[in-house]
């Protein structure tokens, strides 16, 4: 599912506004039908603006970005922390 497409930079307005969790919000609410988690949408606001920190460094402009979120391997990734978890207890 893809969360983010745009130039990148446009990708840096979104940043700069404080709003790329805000887009990547609503094409997953839009694709799945419920609001992210709270943490997930951290995690975007956090990651984002750290690539485009490294998209800025770069002097990259007139490329185009694309960010995909796999929830198979998040919720995979997710019920093996659960166990992981369980055991120690």
């Amino acid at each position: 599912m893809i969360l983010y497409e745009n130039t990148i930079e446009r990708f840096n307005e979104d940043v700069m506004q404080n709003a790329i969790a805000d887009r990547a919000a609503e094409k997953y609410q839009a694709h799945y039908k419920r609001r992210p988690a709270s943490s997930e949408y951290r995690s975007w606001a956090i990651s984002l603006a750290i690539l485009n920190n490294s998209f800025t460094y770069s002097g990259l402009k007139d490329n185009h970005i694309v960010e995909h979120l796999d929830l198979q391997m998040q919720m995979r990734n997710n019920l093996m922390n659960e166990d992981i978890s369980k055991r120690l207890n």
